[in-house]
């Protein structure tokens, strides 16, 4: 049984599978998308339990689809985590200040992937 769908958005492929795949075996339904007006189109269609959100993407990046999902009545509860490998200060400050839930920066070790961000979503639903 699924622990919940999770849908990310990264628009490197390499990263996308690998990422699916780690969803997968920490018992989640992967939902990817490769940028963030594809992920506002998915989020139409199915309510995950997170959303996982690279910064630099194509079409809408990262911080412009979080904006966009701390701006809809329907999606303001779903914590979003930022997967990123933008170290700078003030973009992550920016990210947090929007409503992301917490912050995973790449490069990540796989085993670290899955307990991170599920202590990014409880924190998130323990502040609500």
């Amino acid at each position: 049984m699924s622990k919940g769908a999770i849908v990310f958005a990264e628009d490197e492929p390499g990263l996308r599978a690998m990422i699916g795949a780690l969803l997968k075996a920490g018992g989640y339904t992967p939902v990817p998308v490769s940028d963030g007006a594809q992920c506002l189109r998915m989020l139409s269609q199915v309510q995950p339990r997170a959303l996982l959100l690279d910064i630099t993407m194509p079409t809408l990046d990262g911080l412009q689809t979080l904006k966009a999902v701390r701006g809809s009545h329907a999606l303001s509860m779903v914590p979003v985590i930022m997967v990123t490998s933008h170290a700078e200060a003030e973009v992550l400050q920016e990210a947090l200040r929007n409503g992301a839930a917490g912050v995973i920066l790449k490069p990540f070790k796989a085993e670290e992937f899955i307990p991170r961000m599920e202590r990014c979503i409880a924190q998130a639903r323990g502040r609500r």
